[in-house]
């Protein structure tokens, strides 16, 4: 009597266990075997059919070079309608270095013209529009038409996962860099990605992939990419100082399809329509950058600079030889020489200081903006910002210095002496710089480090930071510039 319980036992297990073997290789509806050729198949064709997605996009990118730590983030919620071709776009783009954090909050409205797409971003109240040949951070509506044809690159799961409470199909796979444009357009994996993506130049990549699609309605639950070794080969590929020491720890995207068929119009507010344009980088992350600069720009003839290139017309101050009391004196003395910003590079040289050529070759050409390391002879740097003072690109030897950065690791050679105005240095107490600059316009508080700022009135650009060590409250770096 007990072997017959026993048995019944072991032969409900075993059907338990057939049925869940069987709902996880079976497509539910059709009596099709869940395949990755059979899956995407289907999906794709249901893909095709749904009018409108809503999603949440993900990247997160951890990194060090020289030390210094580094983190970017980005997450975003997205709503795009597919024949209408409009999408609208709410979230956070995040930097950190070595414990500061910079964020932004960003919405985003995307609508076709006849040129490619009018994308409309904000912070707060502020917009600005600018023309993409993509919708910027919204997925194409052919993104998962010739996913069907990577069926070969995939492993299917041999259990279900889960996403949003739903049973999803998971699929695994390293793809190629062709692959992964076909599945993702190169212009959306840039733009969110931070990254400088062409899709010749990743064909040969190996890029490791999962996509998971939920049970019930054979679509795109959640999609992520491994994009760690893609950033390490780019990198090291476009060079620059601080490429071989580069170690990526974590570079990753994310896409978690949240709801589809539930938008039928997106509607693009009027603020935003009567936006001025943006110029420059039209990345996300560019975006961002022009954003943060349309914020605390004042009304035109107001900010220090006309409608012209804010380099126009630059040109070295007055060396007046004296330290100044406040930082907007934008003075500095090395050793017996007081520098006035903005200053020439012979300047600079008569400080006792020069041009560190494995940093910044001698015939290196300024085209915007660039920064180059200068030392003594104990080996002593400071970090020194450049600016070619006109529109045409200079040599290092004709910009202008417009900024400078001194810290306490970099000048620990010892035979060099470097005050800010106020007599400030690396080493004096938080206490110090507040007394002599007045208090910060911001401060930032972070577990290393502290960061007091100050801003002229009237310029985004021109300024001065102090980094504090967090726990002994004593300057470890100063920056101060003038950049117009």
């Amino acid at each position: 009597m007990k072997r017959k319980r026993l048995n019944r036992k072991i032969r409900a297990a075993g059907t338990a266990a057939a049925v869940m073997v069987i709902t996880a290789v079976f497509i539910p509806g059709c009596g099709k075997k869940a395949t990755p050729e059979n899956l995407l198949q289907d999906m794709a064709r249901n893909v095709e059919a749904a009018e409108s997605f809503v999603y949440n996009l993900k990247m997160s990118a951890q990194m060090e070079s020289g030390g210094a730590e580094i983190g970017m983030e980005a997450d975003m919620d997205v709503e795009t309608v597919k024949k209408a071709e409009t999408s609208h776009l709410t979230g956070n783009m995040s930097l950190s270095v070595m414990g500061m954090n910079v964020g932004t909050d960003l919405e985003i409205y995307t609508v076709p013209v006849e040129e490619g797409y009018t994308v409309y971003t904000g912070i707060g109240d502020y917009w600005v529009k600018s023309v993409s040949e993509s919708a910027e951070g919204a997925l194409e509506a052919d993104t998962f038409s010739d996913i069907r044809e990577q069926a070969s690159v995939f492993e299917l799961s041999g259990e279900l996962t889960d996403v949003n409470g739903q049973e999803c199909y998971e699929l695994t796979g390293d793809i190629g860099g062709d692959a992964l444009t076909d599945l993702l357009d190169d212009d959306l994996l840039s733009s969110v990605s931070g990254l400088s993506i062409d899709e010749e130049d990743i064909a040969e990549a190996e890029i490791p992939c999962t996509l998971e699609i939920y049970r019930e309605s054979i679509l795109p639950a959640r999609l992520w990419i491994d994009m760690k070794d893609l950033a390490g080969s780019l990198a090291g590929a476009a060079g620059g100082t601080g490429a071989e020491d580069l170690e990526i720890s974590e570079y990753y995207m994310e896409i978690t399809f949240l709801e589809y068929d539930s938008i039928r119009e997106i509607t693009v507010p009027e603020e935003a329509l009567n936006a001025p344009e943006a110029d420059g980088d039209d990345s996300l992350f560019g975006i961002a950058g022009q954003e943060e600069e349309e914020v605390f720009a004042q009304p035109d003839g107001q900010n220090g600079t006309d409608d012209t290139d804010e380099t126009d017309g630059l040109e070295p101050a007055s060396q007046l030889g004296e330290l100044g009391t406040h930082w907007d004196s934008y003075t500095v003395k090395i050793n017996d020489k007081v520098l006035t910003l903005p200053c020439t590079i012979a300047d600079l040289e008569a400080a006792g200081l020069s041009v560190d050529t494995d940093y910044l070759p001698e015939d290196s050409m300024i085209t915007d903006f660039g920064a180059a390391w200068f030392k003594d002879e104990n080996g002593n740097e400071i970090l020194a910002d450049l600016l070619p003072a006109g529109e045409e690109a200079q040599s290092v030897s004709e910009c202008l210095i417009v900024g400078l950065t001194v810290s306490e690791f970099d000048t620990m050679q010892g035979g060099i002496d470097i005050l800010f105005p106020g007599g400030i240095r690396t080493g004096s107490s938080a206490e110090d710089v507040v007394a002599a600059y007045g208090e910060a316009d911001d401060v930032y508080e972070g577990e290393v480090i502290d960061i007091y700022s100050w801003y002229e009135e009237g310029s985004y650009y021109n300024g001065c930071s102090v980094d504090v060590d967090a726990e002994s409250g004593q300057v470890t770096e100063i920056r101060l510039g003038r950049y117009e």
